[in-house]
C-alpha cells in the first residue's frame, strides 16, 4: 500500500502548534533545561532595616489579679519606700553633674555613673508602679522578680555631644514637660479610679493600665535624654517601640522653649527692676519721732484695698523691751505701724519682713529686724483680715547711727515691699 502525503484526501492535517512526534534519538531523553538568566539581569531588594528604637525603653507586666487588701493600704506601705527615695534624689543630685561635666571634657559618662543613674531610675521606676497600683510586688533592690523593667542602651554613636549638655537639652524639654504636667494630673485621676475598680474587682482596667505605663515611659525617656545616657531626642508617644522624635519636631521644640525661657526671663527681669524700685514715700525722721503717722495706700486711691501707716518710732526704745539684751554700744529703734485691712485677704509677715538703713559716721549699713510682732504673735505671723492691726518692728543699730530708710514686706507687695526715706 502505497503511503499518501499529507494535504493528500484521507490524510488529516496536523493542527498548527501541535508537538511534533519524538524521533528516535529522542526517545527515553529528559527534557531539556531553561537557559539560566545572566547574573546581570537579576536586581535584588536592598535589605530593609528594623526602624530605630528609642535607647530607653520601660515594660510593665500586666497584672491578672491584684490584692485587695495591700491595694487598700497602699498608701501606707509606700512610706518607708519614700525615705530611702529621698536618699535616691540626693545620689542624683551630686551624680547628674558629674556626668554633665564628664560628657563635656571626654563626650562620655564614667561606666561607674552610668551604673549609679540607671540603677537608681530603674529603681525610681518600680517604686513609681507600685505607688500607682500596677503591682503588688513591693520595689525591692533586685529587678530579678519585679514586673518593672527600665533598660537604658548606650549612646548608638559611642559618644555624647558636648553642645547638648543641660542647657540646651533644657531648652528642648520645655514641650515636654508642659505635656507632662497635664499627662501626670489625669494619672492621678486614673489612679484613684483604678484604686477602686482593684478593691471591687482585683483588676486593674487594661486601658488605663497602658496609659499609666505609657505616661511612665514618657518620663523615663525625658529622664534619660536629661541626664545625658543618651543624644536621641525623646518622641511625644506612649508606645514602647517609638524611635527618636524627628528633627522637624526637634527643632520646633527647641523654638518653643527659646520662646517659654526668654519670656520668663524677661518677666524676672520686670520683677528684679520692681523690686529695686518699691512704692516709696519720703517722712522726716523727726516727725516720725514726735507720732506724725505717715499712710501708705495701695490699691485705688479714693478706695485703696489696705493701708499701711508708719505710727512712730520710738528712739532710742532701749527701755520698752526689757527682756531685749543691749550690747554696749549699740541702742534699740521701734517702728510701729498700723495695717488696715479694707477689701478681703490679710498681709503676712516673715521674721525678716523688715529692714532699716543707717548711716553711722559717714557709712551706710543695713540691719534686718531682731524681732517683728503681729498684733499679740511674733512673726511669722498674719495680720487681722478684717480691721487693724499693729505691727512692731525692733531693731538693734550702732548708738550713733542715724536711720535713712525704713522698708517692709507685706503679703501683697512681698516681693517689691514698702520704703519710707527719712529725710
Amino acid at each position: 500500500m502505497s503511503s499518501q502525503e499529507p494535504g493528500e484526501p484521507g490524510v488529516p492535517d496536523e493542527p498548527a502548534g501541535s508537538p511534533a512526534e519524538p524521533t528516535p534519538t529522542d526517545a527515553g531523553s529528559e527534557p531539556p533545561e531553561p537557559t539560566p538568566t545572566p547574573a546581570a539581569a537579576i536586581t535584588l531588594a536592598p535589605p530593609v532595616e528594623p526602624p530605630e528604637r528609642y535607647p530607653v525603653s520601660l515594660t510593665i507586666v500586666y497584672p491578672e489579679r491584684l490584692s485587695r487588701l495591700t491595694t487598700f493600704f497602699r498608701i501606707f506601705l509606700i512610706l518607708p519606700i519614700f525615705l530611702f527615695g529621698t536618699f535616691l534624689q540626693y545620689l542624683l543630685l551630686f551624680g547628674l553633674p558629674i556626668g554633665w561635666t564628664t560628657v563635656f571634657l571626654k563626650k562620655k559618662y564614667p561606666g561607674w555613673l552610668v551604673a549609679t543613674v540607671t540603677g537608681a531610675l530603674d529603681y525610681a521606676a518600680r517604686v513609681r508602679a507600685y505607688t500607682l497600683l500596677q503591682t503588688d510586688t513591693f520595689p525591692s533592690f533586685s529587678r530579678d522578680q519585679s514586673p518593672v523593667a527600665l533598660d537604658f542602651a548606650p549612646p548608638p554613636q559611642g559618644e555624647l555631644s558636648r553642645w547638648r549638655v543641660l542647657f540646651w537639652k533644657s531648652v528642648l524639654l520645655v514641650p515636654h514637660v508642659f505635656v507632662l504636667y497635664f499627662l501626670e494630673l489625669a494619672v492621678w485621676v486614673v489612679t484613684v479610679l483604678a484604686w477602686f475598680a482593684i478593691l471591687f474587682t482585683a483588676h486593674y482596667p487594661r486601658g488605663l493600665f497602658s496609659f499609666v505605663t505609657g505616661v511612665s515611659r514618657w518620663e523615663m525617656r525625658v529622664a534619660g535624654y536629661f541626664a545625658s545616657l543618651n543624644d536621641r531626642f525623646p518622641p511625644f508617644a506612649f508606645n514602647d517601640d517609638a524611635g527618636p522624635a524627628s528633627k522637624k519636631a526637634t527643632v520646633i521644640c527647641g523654638v518653643a522653649g527659646v520662646v517659654v525661657i526668654g519670656g520668663l526671663g524677661t518677666l524676672f527681669g520686670f520683677a528684679a527692676a520692681a523690686a529695686s524700685n518699691p512704692p516709696t514715700i519720703h517722712a522726716r525722721y523727726a516727725q516720725i519721732q514726735q507720732g506724725h503717722s505717715v499712710p501708705f495706700a495701695l490699691g485705688a486711691n479714693r478706695n485703696p484695698d489696705q493701708v499701711i501707716s508708719l505710727d512712730y518710732a520710738a528712739d532710742p526704745g532701749d527701755s520698752s523691751i526689757p527682756f531685749l539684751p543691749v550690747p554696749p554700744g549699740q541702742r534699740v529703734i521701734i517702728f510701729a505701724l498700723t495695717v488696715d485691712i479694707r477689701v478681703g485677704g490679710s498681709d503676712h509677715f516673715d521674721p525678716d519682713g523688715a529692714e532699716l538703713k543707717v548711716r553711722t559716721y559717714g557709712k551706710d549699713e543695713s540691719y534686718g529686724a531682731t524681732l517683728i510682732t503681729v498684733g499679740s504673735k511674733v512673726a511669722p505671723a498674719n495680720t487681722s483680715s478684717e480691721g487693724t492691726t499693729e505691727v512692731r518692728a525692733v531693731f538693734l543699730v550702732p548708738s550713733g547711727a542715724i536711720p535713712t530708710e525704713l522698708r517692709v514686706w507685706p503679703g501683697p507687695t512681698a516681693f517689691a515691699g514698702l520704703r519710707w526715706i527719712f529725710d
